[in-house]
């Protein structure tokens, strides 16, 4: 299950034309690791990851965020102004009071926390009802459970803020937070921060990146973690780049998203990287690709010659945080760009499911 899911990516490469843009997609693999749970604009569709099992579909109206229960009963959902619970097995629909993503169940199933405005409000899934509220400083972008007591932590762009004991407690950052997770102890908090742009779901075509230069974003990542008072400075446990990541030196890559491991021990990186023939990249910079003002009419029918020729991959990689010695793991290469990619984990930390338009590509991590 993948407490943080940052899987939606949608990329739209302008290459000698308008490319259309296909529904989002976002998914998640359940904690057995057998079952993945896509939403498009279909509704939720169960997918046996054997592939020996047909796809099941539920139809719901702009369904969004998919997120398996630690006990792998339930998938919560965003569906228009509501969330709703789905039930594994039967495929039964359970509406819920209104809040929205993020979303972080509790580790026992009993309780799920979403938010509405400036507020998290935790659930009691038995009963439906809202039983607690914590009004947070900022709408967050990521939320994680910890240990099996009423601790949770939400992080927005500069911002984290905790929920211990009770009390609210902040720290503001200089840089992005990308990603938002938990130790192995699931007693600290453990979190990214780019030095680069932020990374999350984002839509690139190519007249963004004709604006920057090769290699864009430089991004490198310090990662931190944190005990849940935020009262002692954060400790950094890994640094890691975009490129050394993706394995794209000297390449132009573009993140799609970062997400840390259930069990805290692994990053995984999906990304676009250039496999261009060699040098093309460099005569596009030259000729003034990336910066297009003032440009002759042959210059411009050079450049969109030149575009005609780009080739890009979609990559996934893992990373082993707190060893910065050892090289990463690449889990996928695919030619081309989907514009249905996600990527989720299982509640081991073990196996990585990596959505690739219609594919459902499961991966062991070493």
């Amino acid at each position: 299950m993948a407490r943080i899911n940052l899987g939606l990516l949608v990329l739209v490469f302008v290459v000698g034309g308008l490319a259309g843009c296909k529904p989002q997609m976002q998914a998640d693999l359940s904690p057995d690791g057998r079952t993945v749970a896509l939403t498009d604009d279909r509704g939720l569709v169960l997918r046996d990851v054997a592939g020996k099992q047909p796809d099941t579909l539920i139809r719901l109206d702009e369904a969004r965020s998919p997120q398996f229960s630690p006990d792998g009963k339930w998938i919560v959902i965003e569906h228009s102004e509501f969330a709703v619970l789905v039930e594994r097995v039967s495929g039964k629909l359970v509406k819920l009071p209104l809040i929205s993503p993020p979303f972080a169940w509790k580790p026992d199933s009993s309780e799920l926390v979403g938010v509405r405005d400036n507020t998290a409000l935790v659930v009691h899934i038995p009963s439906r009802t809202v039983v607690r509220s914590y009004k947070l400083l900022e709408k967050p972008q990521f939320a994680v459970w910890l240990g099996d007591g009423r601790d949770m932590a939400f992080s927005s762009i500069h911002k984290l803020m905790s929920i211990h004991d009770g009390a609210l407690s902040s720290r503001t950052t200089d840089r992005f937070i990308s990603v938002l997770g938990v130790d192995r102890s699931r007693r600290k908090v453990v979190w990214a921060e780019s030095l680069g742009q932020p990374v999350n779901p984002f839509m690139v075509n190519l007249d963004s990146v004709r604006r920057r230069t090769i290699g864009f974003p430089r991004s490198e990542f310090l990662i931190k973690e944190s005990a849940l008072s935020f009262k002692e400075e954060p400790t950094q446990i890994g640094k890691a780049t975009l490129a050394d990541s993706l394995g794209s030196k000297g390449r132009l890559s573009v993140p799609a998203s970062i997400s840390i491991s259930p069990d805290g021990s692994h990053l995984a990186f999906l990304g676009i990287v250039d496999s261009s023939e060699p040098g093309l990249m460099e005569k596009y910079a030259d000729l003034g690709g990336f910066n297009q003002d003032g440009l002759s009419a042959a210059a411009n029918r050079r450049l969109r010659q030149m575009e005609k020729q780009m080739r890009f991959q979609t990559v996934c990689t893992t990373l082993e945080i707190g060893v910065p010695a050892k090289p990463p793991t690449k889990l996928m290469t695919r030619p081309n760009v989907s514009l249905n990619s996600a990527s989720s984990w299982s509640e081991d930390g073990q196996t990585l499911a990596i959505v690739f338009g219609d594919e459902v590509i499961t991966k062991k991590v070493p």
